[in-house]
């Protein structure tokens, strides 16, 4: 089994140096993946694998005869500084890319995909819920996922404040998630934030019991500093009007502008779920 340095060195981004916190990205999820206490030769299912930050060290758990089935909605062309393609086809060339089959562009619940991929020992979602563009697709997911695994796991931001530190992020999350409905052809970063009770209650209805929660450590995630610069993109690159105030200093996003207070950001609170469904 890699450890976190080795599995970093097979990442795209790793070539841009230390400024792409890659490494950092991969401690964060090597350290999720242990809790998840996945066997050798599992077949799981990550949907939401981005440029494959989770699918990569989810690859390392599963051994050399488990199989990881890495699905995203998004265009393979999305994506900075390298695109969603780019990244995943890179770490398919690598020691762990036979263990992964990438499919970008695909909506899991398109009929007869996750039968045709299934059944599944587990269906990991990590950090992607937010990305989400309502609650209702985010319940329907969940609750489609029943009938492919016996196993839920999620690992999920909290749109909640534990240090006044912290409220940048949560202002950047909380714009993001305004203004994506309201902007057509929206690209907004963050899409559906959802705070502790929110993401508990969906799970619950959807049909799954939790079993086990985890606080996570996020300390170290560069991940506020970007939603900042997302939230403030977004805003300035609207082309439609928005029936919230953004600009003015009483604006309760002005914070969001001031350079003095941008450094000082802090990562809000994210939590580990795992679940089961009801028989």
């Amino acid at each position: 089994m890699l450890n976190p340095e080795q599995i970093t060195e097979l990442m795209l981004a790793h070539t841009l140096g230390p400024q792409a916190h890659q490494l950092t990205q991969t401690q964060y999820r090597f350290k999720i993946a242990e809790l998840m206490n996945l066997k050798p030769g599992a077949q799981i299912l990550e949907i939401g694998c981005g440029q494959g930050d989770m699918t990569a060290v989810l690859a390392n758990q599963v051994g050399p005869t488990g199989k990881v089935v890495a699905v995203d909605p998004a265009d393979p062309s999305y994506g900075s500084p390298f695109t969603l393609a780019e990244s995943t086809n890179h770490f398919k060339t690598s020691a762990l890319g036979p263990r992964i089959d990438f499919h970008l562009h695909q909506d899991p619940l398109e009929p007869g995909f996750l039968a045709a991929h299934g059944p599944f020992e587990a269906a990991v979602l990590a950090h992607c819920i937010w990305y989400f563009p309502n609650r209702e697709t985010i319940h329907k997911t969940l609750t489609s996922l029943i009938s492919y695994t016996p196993k839920l796991i999620i690992a999920e931001w909290l749109l909640e404040e534990n240090d006044p530190y912290q409220r940048l992020h949560y202002l950047a999350a909380t714009l993001q998630g305004k203004a994506a409905p309201l902007i057509s052809c929206c690209e907004a970063n963050i899409q559906t934030p959802l705070n502790y009770t929110e993401l508990l209650n969906l799970i619950d209805s959807a049909g799954w019991n939790i079993q086990s929660q985890t606080q996570l450590d996020t300390a170290a995630l560069p991940d506020a500093r970007w939603e900042i610069d997302c939230a403030l993109a977004l805003i300035d690159e609207s082309r439609d009007p928005l029936p919230i105030d953004t600009h003015s200093p009483e604006s309760i996003f002005a914070p969001l502008r001031n350079p003095a207070l941008v450094p000082t950001a802090l990562p809000l609170p994210a939590i580990l779920i795992t679940a089961t469904h009801r028989k």
